[in-house]
């Protein structure tokens, strides 16, 4: 794999999402809240069942709601992220899964390219990373295998493919983490036009492919193998 061809990828990604006005990404953001909601309420174990379900299909499929699960502070655990800059909104949707009784934590970059997780709700404290150009929030950090029932872990991602190749902004910390989590339901959150045919996103032996990859209107089942 040339490393030119994952640059080139990603300026031309980086690029495309430069271009995007807040009223086309406040309609992702609430798209991609409804879906993911759906997506969890009624999928089998987070698994779709035809590989591509629709955010229509998932709420005419549970009367047009998510359902609510188990209480706040013991029931399962969503591993999100806070969105920054042009990326696929994710506000709504955290809000939105904290409302529907999820436990919801974000990633906090540690030394050595490591991630430890920080349980968020609504008003959580955020500060900038002193690591990365992200904002963290302030609270007790946790390894995820101390997080309980993780339902599933949704990453950021410039583009993936329908084998479940991911690319990410180049940092690795993603690759580290997925490659020793052992997560259930692993799902990268991108643009519908950022979601590319199979062999289009190039990739290496460091590179961990994702379960899922979620749009605004869709969940994609990947084809592994």
């Amino acid at each position: 794999m040339n490393t030119h061809d994952k640059a080139g990828l990603r300026a031309q990604l980086r690029a495309s999402r430069a271009v995007l006005d807040d009223s086309f990404m406040r309609q992702a953001g609430s798209q991609l809240a409804r879906t993911v909601l759906g997506w969890m309420a009624t999928s089998c174990g987070l698994t779709p069942s035809d590989g591509l379900v629709t955010s229509d299909g998932l709420a005419a499929s549970d009367g047009g709601e998510p359902t609510p699960v188990a209480g706040a502070h013991g029931g399962p655990a969503v591993c999100a992220f806070l969105s920054a800059g042009s990326e696929p909104p994710t506000s709504e949707l955290l809000e939105s899964l904290d409302a529907a009784g999820y436990r919801v934590f974000v990633p906090v970059c540690e030394p050595n390219f490591q991630l430890s997780w920080v349980r968020w709700s609504p008003g959580a404290v955020l500060v900038p990373s002193s690591l990365a150009p992200v904002m963290e929030p302030v609270g007790e950090r946790r390894r995820f295998v101390e997080l309980g029932s993780v339902q599933a872990v949704l990453v950021p991602a410039l583009a993936v493919d329908a084998t479940g190749a991911r690319l990410g902004q180049g940092g690795g910390y993603y690759d580290r983490f997925l490659a020793n989590s052992g997560a259930p339901a692993v799902a990268a959150v991108v643009y519908e036009r950022e979601f590319l045919t199979a062999g289009a996103v190039p990739i290496d032996s460091l590179d961990v492919r994702v379960d899922y990859a979620i749009t605004p209107s869709a969940v994609h089942a990947a084809q592994h193998g």
